[in-house]
C-alpha cells in the first residue's frame, strides 16, 4: 500500500497524503490523510469532491475558496506537475464531467506535463 503526497493544483501546497489502493472515484474526504503528522485532516470524512476546498486558501468567505483538484480522476503528486491517474470508470454525480467516456481504473501512473528541451550546440 504505497502512500503518495497530494498537492493542490492551484497553490501547489501539499494538502494531504493518500493510500493509492483506497483512492476511488468519486473522491471522498475519508480517502485523504493529513499532510504531515500533527496536521489536521484536510477534508471532513463524509465530504465529496464537489464540495472540497483547499485547506491552505485562507479566504474569509469559505465558499469562495479554490478547489484543490482540477480533474477528479487525476491528483497532483509533485509540485512540478506529475499526476496520479485514478481512472475514469465511475458512477456518481461527477459522471456529467465525462459524458460517454468509460475506462477501467489504472495502476500508479505518473504523468509529467514537462516538455523535454532540445539541446542546441
Amino acid at each position: 500500500m504505497p502512500t503518495i503526497k497530494i498537492y493542490c493544483d492551484r497553490c501547489l501546497q501539499q494538502i494531504a497524503t493518500a493510500d493509492t489502493e483506497s483512492l476511488r472515484i468519486p473522491l471522498k474526504g475519508v480517502m485523504f490523510m493529513p499532510a504531515k503528522p500533527g496536521f489536521p485532516y484536510p477534508f471532513p470524512v463524509e465530504q465529496e469532491y464537489i464540495h472540497m476546498r483547499c485547506p491552505f486558501d485562507h479566504n474569509p468567505n469559505k465558499f469562495n475558496r479554490h478547489k484543490p483538484f482540477d480533474d477528479p480522476a487525476r491528483l497532483r503528486v509533485t509540485p512540478e506537475g506529475d499526476y496520479f491517474d485514478i481512472g475514469k470508470a465511475f458512477k456518481g454525480p461527477v459522471d456529467e464531467l465525462y459524458p460517454g467516456e468509460t475506462r477501467q481504473p489504472e495502476k500508479i501512473k505518473l504523468k509529467s506535463k514537462r516538455k523535454k528541451r532540445k539541446v542546441v550546440a
